[in-house]
């Protein structure tokens, strides 16, 4: 009887831990920062931001502190937009090693990608949600980011 109960104790801690591990798998959140203009690192796990392009290499922006490449400026802006801010991201698939593909989105629910599109530092990808189009061609009217020197 007493090697009954001790399986049924180790079971019921398994469950336990394992139920808890899943949930911590599902996102993380935490103070975040840009390893490139649409990969976010928060607690040393890399999310690739669905939906949204960089800028191509070697494309050329002007800045506040004069011409830089785009995808510098990019990262830049990302950087400055998660610097005050804790970030929570979801993931949606695995793509690599500590790597998820996700969406991340401010304290106050402000959705990082949209505003990175928003202020013309990424392209909306051609399956990316409808609002991400929006928001890219609000940046293209208003000229805004990597839209502010195309002719």
């Amino acid at each position: 009887m007493n090697r009954w109960y001790e399986r049924l104790w180790a079971v019921t801690i398994l469950a336990l831990l394992t139920s808890g591990a899943a949930a911590a798998a599902d996102g993380v959140t935490g103070r975040g920062h840009a390893f490139r203009a649409d990969i976010v690192i928060v607690r040393g796990t890399k999310v690739l931001l669905g939906g949204v392009a960089t800028p191509d290499d070697g494309e050329r922006c002007v800045v506040d502190t004069g011409v830089m490449t785009c995808s510098d400026a990019a990262r830049d802006a990302l950087d400055t937009l998660l610097s005050n801010d804790p970030v929570t991201c979801t993931f949606a698939r695995k793509i690599g090693h500590g790597a998820f593909e996700g969406a991340c989105r401010l304290s106050d629910g402000t959705d990082v990608a949209v505003r990175l599109l928003q202020s013309g530092w990424v392209r909306a990808k051609s399956r990316a949600p409808s609002n991400y189009a929006a928001a890219e061609a609000e940046a293209r009217a208003e000229r805004r980011g990597i839209w502010a020197t195309v002719p």
